[in-house]
């Protein structure tokens, strides 16, 4: 178990990482304000993950506790999936008319 935490940590602390040079990469200018969402949102997802699972430990199911983190992390991947070409949709007008801080 503490392998497998020490694995999950040290993957945690790169994805973060990474995850904050594409909103700095897109507005320089707005970074800290990006990063600050950013970090923000990824709280709010432990957050929330951790009252699941103590509810569930608490009620004496932490055998259905990966099976509900499964589920949750297909739902993000879904959303993921369903959001990660949003921005085409609206066309070559939408892109451009949005103000450009360089």
């Amino acid at each position: 178990m503490a392998a497998g935490a020490a694995i999950w940590g040290l993957g945690f602390a790169a994805a973060s990482a990474m995850q904050q040079v594409r909103p700095i990469a897109t507005a320089p200018r707005l970074s800290t304000a990006s990063v600050a969402i950013n970090n923000t949102a990824l709280y709010l997802g432990q957050a929330i993950g951790s009252g699941i699972g103590s509810v569930l430990f608490t009620r004496g199911q932490s055998g259905i506790m990966g099976f509900v983190a499964l589920a949750l992390v297909a739902s993000a991947f879904g959303v993921l999936w369903l959001t990660r070409f949003a921005p085409e949709e609206f066309g070559e007008g939408f892109v451009e008319a949005s103000p450009q801080f360089d």
